[in-house]
């Protein structure tokens, strides 16, 4: 641009004020509305005129505002009502189209002092702005200056501003370098806005540096006059004069912004009663009814529409608003009106319809239909019991305590929280309420983005030419297909830089290895969309004004005197306050020092909502609203905006979602959610070669324990061998009514990521091998997750097996743990979980786990040369609890424990890689892990009929009758039986076949046998082996033949985690011999007792089924004794 064209610029935009009018102080009168007496007086003026507002006074105070006033004080005598005219007008040299602003070729200068125009207004008016052209050589950054407005000498000022602070990001750039332009809000106080200066002629300054400068301010360069052919040399505005110096350097102020004060109108209002006069006791307050009965409607538009009522007066006039503008005329009977959106609605009822506009004879009712904002939701619309369940309180904006309040069942894990858990503690149908806060009437069109689709030519707002929208239809995938920290299938924008931003379910990262912007969910569901934004302010000038440069606006309609609520949801996006590991060359990112956190302005009609800008602290992805409250000075149609300020060129990357803007009020919702009892447990028996083979099974509990009860209905575990274990054997007892096997079911798991279907590892320390090549296998202390293991092959005997995803069966999908299962120190944590537990509370732990090194998907796999089964040991509180061992093949099986909390408070739960100095590999999967509290149930199981004994004996008698043994037996029953075999023994383990009886075979009466032998040497230990037709058999207990055998040996508890108390009853003073012999038949102790006398054994026993033998003088006992 040449030197002529500048100068012409700057003279045609200073000259443009020569030919405004402006609104005239009086050119309205005030007309008397009602003065009938004992009634509130009312005054109106006729017409409303932009930019000009009336304040209205009683006896020196002010009572109101606007064009419409009424006294509330019934008029009783002649009454003084005084109403000034403010005329709000702007004027004088104007700064003009955009930045940066035209100055003069040549011939501005600076000036330290002096800087001041002359004023002469004939009223007095309100200085509320200006703008002042500074000189700054160098604009540091860091530092705040300062400016102050001042009326009359500069020595002795009659009035002054407070001090208006900024930095240079407020400053508006111009054609000279370092000549920039301050727009200066005039405040007599921080909360007093504009400064009065009274009718007649003063000057009005601006100086940067006096007596009371604000610390921590610095002073400008100076203050820039220009050359007298710049602007005229005095202007007009309003009845006030602007004159300029004639010198040379003469000051500028441009951009007047002033409101003329004129003088008070007093008005004498006298009671005066005439026909006209109303009487108010005869009209009835109107109530609005809906015909749905709630003011909520689910659309906006709503069709069929909503009809609005109020109870019938008939003859009296109605007259009904939305949000303050008329819907209708006034009309008799008129009690109805159908509503198709929402809105403020206001019914007037009048017995005259000359009265419809007095205050003293109309009552009205006001009803506000809203759309409905808030929305109870869940994740799942059917539960099992024990399961737990998403709620969300969608469109609630409240963020004090009892903005949210859910209820209707319990198990709500915050009753007061947008997003808590159901956890349901009883089957049914549960209904759920949400009454929470939220702007009713909220006036924004798709502040959600919902509305949105991938393909919009634009993004259905208006943003400022400072933003460019990217349409996401331009995504493309990542150069990696896990790429994006770790989260397959998402894709990238190539560039979303410099003032781009785009609509989509994820805050994308770019396509070329930039990991900037870390991959953030939606704030209204998770899954729904967001607005994301690099606002980098590379592209915007220096100085341009924040109310330029919004990235999203919408138009909304406003009521004086209302309140409204303006609210957003914003969080950084940008990895410099993510701790997250970059995918591309693992760097672990923690929170850092940002080189530009967002900062946020909200503005209504150019005017800041927020008092100090809002900065968006905090990690990524971690939501925050933002929420302010205005109250609307006029009504009509106004822009609301969303501006970033910070100006950074880095670092301020952003998400906003769930824009509101309404008056505040609650709503509530509910949703229903069905809870049925899903509980899995089977248990069976089966007679294999005379064994009792039982079996426990659950998909979703962990078994604990079996137990078996006889016909008396006595409970123990003393006949099954392994009662700790779901698959174990039980020795057939006639007397075995049935076999009952105990399950826990976990309710309410306290694991985040369950069944890994995130890439979150549950607390290992082993070594993330999930996004690395893998060659040469798993090496110790490693672990992949959601990656076939069967890829990571071969060298060092590492072959790997996949299984198929636990929780959905899926063979293609790798959703789980797959380990190292040999021991590395430092790298031996498998799984750590810290959990809330309550005192004396049961809890519950359960996996799934399988081998997956090949070798064990062979039907005989050779565990001495190629690998080892797994073996994990569960910690609680650092303690070992249980060890889990692998069975040797390569299927899911599923591993549980149960302890009860002797603490309130945290407690860490660990699995881990035993120190077992492995010399072969072993691998496995890790899949549905639960913790919680949990609920016992059990089920009962008879015995398999074909392990039916074939004889229930009556009782069995040994006894030595001189040289003799005699024996005598009778059985109750008899079932296919063949025959008795007398077996007779010197240590009563050895035994030795010594004679037989036939059987009866089949009966079901009591039968008497006897069998008679010489006595002879050392063989005192007797048995009856009793075998049926198809060679299966069964034996007695063992007798010692001294005397009658009486079994009174007493064993408690039995089974015992902790030791046993015995009790053998027998002849006062004998002496007991007790052994203690292992089921390989090799003797751990040998002791003596007397008899009669309880003993405690067994605290140093290692978990297993040992034998006790008691040897008194005429009897031996023999019982199995189980140590869990």
């Amino acid at each position: 641009m040449n030197k002529v064209l500048v100068l012409s610029l700057m003279l045609l935009v200073s000259l443009f004020h020569s030919n405004t009018s402006f609104s005239q102080c009086g050119s309205q009168t005030a007309t008397i509305v009602n003065q009938c007496p004992n009634q509130s007086p009312q005054l109106s003026i006729p017409t409303a005129v932009p930019g000009t507002d009336y304040i209205w006074t009683v006896g020196g105070s002010k009572y109101g505002q606007g064009y419409d006033f009424t006294y509330q004080s019934p008029l009783t005598s002649p009454t003084i009502i005084s109403y000034q005219e403010q005329i709000n007008q702007t004027g004088g040299p104007s700064k003009g189209g955009t930045p940066p602003y035209a100055m003069p070729a040549s011939g501005t200068s600076i000036l330290n002092n002096g800087y001041s125009v002359s004023v002469n207004s004939t009223t007095d008016f309100r200085l509320n702005a200006i703008t002042v052209p500074i000189k700054l050589y160098y604009c540091d950054p860091n530092a705040t200056y300062r400016l102050k407005v001042i009326v009359g000498p500069t020595a002795t000022p009659t009035a002054a501003s407070v001090w208006h602070t900024f930095k240079c990001s407020d400053l508006i750039s111009t054609t000279e370098g370092q000549t920039y332009l301050v727009p200066i809000k005039v405040n007599t106080s921080p909360t007093d806005p504009g400064l009065t200066i009274p009718a007649g002629s003063t000057t009005i300054s601006v100086i940067y540096s006096d007596a009371t400068n604000p610390a921590g301010t610095s002073d400008i360069s100076g203050l820039v006059a220009f050359p007298t052919t710049t602007f005229n040399n005095s202007y007009s505005i309003g009845s006030t004069t602007i004159s300029h110096s004639t010198t040379t350097n003469r000051p500028a102020f441009l951009d007047w912004n002033i409101t003329t004060l004129c003088p008070a109108v007093a008005v004498n209002v006298s009671p005066t009663a005439s026909a006209s006069c109303c009487v108010p006791g005869n009209v009835t307050a109107p109530s609005i009814n809906t015909s749905t009965g709630t003011n909520i409607i689910d659309t906006d538009p709503i069709s069929p529409a909503l009809t609005l009522s109020t109870p019938l007066q008939v003859g009296y006039y109605y007259q009904w608003f939305k949000n303050g503008q008329a819907l209708t005329a006034p009309l008799q009977n008129d009690n109805e009106i159908n509503v198709t959106t929402s809105g403020q609605y206001t019914v007037r009822v009048v017995e005259k319809l000359a009265d419809i506009n007095k205050t003293s004879c109309y009552k009205t009712d006001v009803e506000m239909v809203s759309k409905r904002i808030l929305f109870a939701q869940t994740d799942k619309i059917s539960l099992c019991l024990g399961e737990t369940a998403k709620l969300n309180a969608l469109g609630a904006t409240g963020n004090t305590a009892g903005s949210i309040i859910w209820s209707g069942a319990s198990g709500i894990s915050n009753v007061n929280a947008k997003n808590p858990t159901f956890l349901p503690v009883s089957i049914g149908t549960h209904t759920l309420e949400v009454d929470a806060e939220v702007p009713v009437g909220n006036q924004v069109i798709n502040g959600d983005f919902e509305l949105f689709t991938v393909g919009d030519a634009s993004p259905g707002f208006t943003h400022s030419s400072y933003y460019n929208f990217i349409n996401p239809a331009n995504a493309v995938n990542g150069t990696d297909a896990n790429t994006f920290f770790g989260i397959p299938n998402r894709k990238g924008i190539s560039w979303l830089q410099n003032g781009n931003f785009s609509i989509y379910n994820y805050v994308f990262s770019n396509n070329d290895g930039y990991t900037g912007i870390k991959p953030c969910p939606d704030h209204t569901t998770g899954t729904g969309n967001l607005l994301f934004t690099d606002a980098a302010a590379k592209n915007i000038p220096a100085g341009t004004p924040f109310t330029d440069t919004y990235i999203w606006s919408q138009q909304v309609t406003l009521e004086a005197g209302q309140e409204y609520e303006f609210a957003a949801w914003f969080t950084n996006a940008n990895t410099e306050y993510c701790v997250c590991t970059d995918p591309f060359d693992g760097t672990v990112n923690g929170v850092k020092t940002p080189s530009g956190q967002p900062q946020i302005n909200l503005y209504v009609n150019d005017q800041l909502v927020n008092p100090t800008p809002i900065t968006i602290a905090g990690a990524t992805c971690q939501w925050q609203k933002v929420s302010y409250k205005y109250t609307a000075t006029t009504s009509g149609t106004a822009t609301i905006k969303i501006s970033e300020i910070s100006r950074a060129d880095a670092g301020n990357d952003f998400a906003m979602d769930d824009i509101s803007f309404g008056a505040p009020g609650r709503q509530k919702h509910t949703v229903t959610i069905d809870v049925t009892d899903c509980d899995d447990l089977n248990a069976t028996t089966l007679c294999n070669a005379g064994e009792l083979t039982l079996e426990a099974t659950s998909s979703n509990g962990f078994f604990t324990k079996w137990t078996h009860t006889d016909n008396g209905g006595v409970t123990s575990s003393t006949t099954i061998d392994k009662p700790n274990d779901a698959i174990t054997t039980a020795e057939p007892v006639a007397t075995t009514d049935r076999y009952t096997a105990e399950f826990k079911f976990v309710r309410g798991n306290q694991i985040g990521n369950p069944d890994y279907s995130l890439t979150t590892k549950n607390g290992s320390n082993m070594t993330d091998r999930t996004n690395l090549p893998g060659t040469y296998g798993l090496s110790n202390g490693e672990y992949i997750i959601g990656k076939n293991p069967s890829a990571f092959s071969n060298t060092q005997d590492k072959i790997y097996t996949s299984v198929s995803d636990h929780t959905t069966g899926s063979a293609s999908s790798f959703d789980y743990f797959s380990g190292s299962g040999v021991y590395s120190a430092g790298h031996e944590i498998v799984f750590s979980q810290t959990i809330a537990v309550t005192n004396g509370e049961e809890y519950g732990f359960s996996v799934w786990l399988a081998n997956i090194h090949n070798e064990f998907t062979k039907a005989n796999p050779d565990t001495s040369n190629n690998a080892k089964t797994t073996k994990l040991d569960l910690y609680v509180g650092g303690i070992p609890v249980k060890r889990f061992t692998l069975p040797l093949n390569t299927s899911w099986n599923n591993f549980g424990y149960n302890f009860i909390a002797a603490i309130t408070g945290n407690l860490t739960v660990e699995l881990r890689v035993p120190n077992l100095n492995l010399q072969k590999a072993a691998a496995f999967a890790m899949d549905d892990i639960q913790i919680g509290k949990v609920d016992t149930k059990i089920i009962d199981v008879l015995p398999d009929p074909n392990c039916t004994l074939p004889v229930s004996y009556l009782y069995v008698n040994v006894e030595r009758n001189g040289a003799q043994i005699h024996m005598e037996w009778a059985t109750a029953q008899e079932k296919d039986a063949d025959f008795f075999i007398i077996e007779k023994s010197k240590d009563g383990v050895n035994f030795s076949a010594t004679g037989t009886i036939k059987a009866k075979g089949n009966s079901t009466s009591a039968n008497k046998y006897i069998y008679s032998e010489s006595a002879s040497g050392d063989y005192n230990y007797y048995r009856i082996k009793q075998t049926d037709l198809d060679g299966k058999f069964e034996y007695s207990k063992i007798f010692f033949v001294s005397g009658i055998i009486h079994d009174d040996l007493i064993v408690y508890p039995n089974p015992s985690s902790t030791s046993f108390t015995i009790k053998a009853n027998s002849n006062e003073g004998e002496t007991l011999l007790i052994k203690i012999i292992d089921t390989k038949g090799s003797e751990l102790a040998n002791f003596a007792q007397q008899a009669n006398e309880s003993i405690t054994i067994g605290s140093d026993f290692l978990p297993g089924v040992y034998i006790l033998e008691v040897l008194g003088g005429t009897q031996l006992w023999r019982k199995r004794i189980v140590k869990q």
